[in-house]
């Protein structure tokens, strides 16, 4: 049986843990975020990446074949938590975050071309998710990306990004370490103490905007209908189609965020490919709403969420 005194010095050891890692957070996330908005040299690359995966990842494919759209409500969170912890020092949770979401991504486009009872096995959180290389070798088996592999060698380019993610994982040297990726020159008697070091913060802004690069041409090439900027609003206005179709605004976010050595693929691809022709021809060809309209839309609207007791009607002013 444990005296009090070890039970005190264990209690002491967890409330100890707790302060280590609160201990100047605010400073921390401060530190950072001047950083990234002042001194990083891709700052304005970085925040127009971070708006996109908040504001339109989920829109990009509202449904991944076989898996719906957990993997990319999934990766959006993986994404959000990796900025989070960068921010805070927690760089090794930050790279693991970043390699997870572009395994999720790569891992649903896996799943569209597989059997169902597969994939629902690995909804189920029955079956192990493959092997990267597993999911690669099925996924360019499926023409578009098998031609944009063959026009890139796109394969080589996603296992670098995928393996130098993996470093940070795998601890490769002390480089890629705790002790290395925060420079820690203290700690306490039984915790370290979190500690920004800016060449690791710049380092993971580099690794970020490469893996969201990769995540947008995987869903691209997945769903080339993003890259088509339609007139929605016009058209369809608070009832947008629900299968990934994009605004003028968000395709050219899209095109923006597809590397430079891709655009022209994917300009070509959103101009002359006869598939995403007769999808704009089709959205063009219907008439705008009228104004009336959109007010029996909003009325709708309005009514609809009436029944929910948080909603509070918007008011003409």
């Amino acid at each position: 049986m444990e005296s009090d005194l070890e039970q005190t010095n264990k209690f002491f050891t967890l409330e100890e843990k707790g302060d280590a890692f609160l201990s100047g957070i605010s400073e921390r996330t401060n530190l950072s975020m001047e950083f990234i908005k002042k001194e990083f040299d891709l700052s304005n690359r970085f925040m127009v990446i971070c708006d996109f995966v908040s504001f339109e990842l989920q829109d990009s494919v509202k449904s991944l074949g076989k898996v719906g759209n957990i993997p990319t409500i999934e990766t959006q969170m993986e994404l959000d938590h990796a900025v989070k912890h960068a921010l805070i020092g927690s760089y090794k949770s930050a790279f693991a975050d970043l390699r997870r979401a572009l395994e999720l991504i790569l891992l649903s486009v896996y799943y569209s071309s597989k059997q169902s009872k597969e994939a629902e096995s690995w909804l189920r959180s029955e079956s192990n998710t493959p092997f990267f290389s597993t999911m690669i070798k099925q996924v360019l088996k499926e023409w578009r990306y098998n031609d944009f592999n063959s026009k890139f060698e796109w394969e080589k380019d996603l296992k670098k990004l995928y393996h130098g993610l993996s470093d940070f994982s795998h601890n490769k040297g002390r480089l890629k370490s705790y002790d290395g990726l925060n420079q820690t020159t203290g700690s306490g008697v039984t915790t370290s103490y979190p500690k920004i070091y800016l060449p690791t913060l710049a380092e993971f802004c580099n690794f970020y905007i490469s893996t969201v690069e990769q995540i947008v041409v995987m869903l691209a090439l997945y769903n080339p209908k993003i890259l088509l900027g339609l007139p929605l609003e016009e058209k369809f206005g608070l009832n947008p189609p629900a299968s990934g179709f994009f605004s003028h605004t968000q395709a050219e976010d899209v095109h923006d965020i597809i590397p430079d050595k891709y655009k022209e693929y994917f300009m070509d691809l959103s101009l002359n490919d006869s598939e995403l022709k007769s999808i704009s021809d089709w959205v063009h060809s219907l008439p705008d709403l009228t104004e009336e309209d959109v007010k029996n839309q909003i009325t709708q609207f309005n009514e609809m969420m009436s029944q929910f007791p948080s909603y509070n009607k918007p008011t003409a002013t």
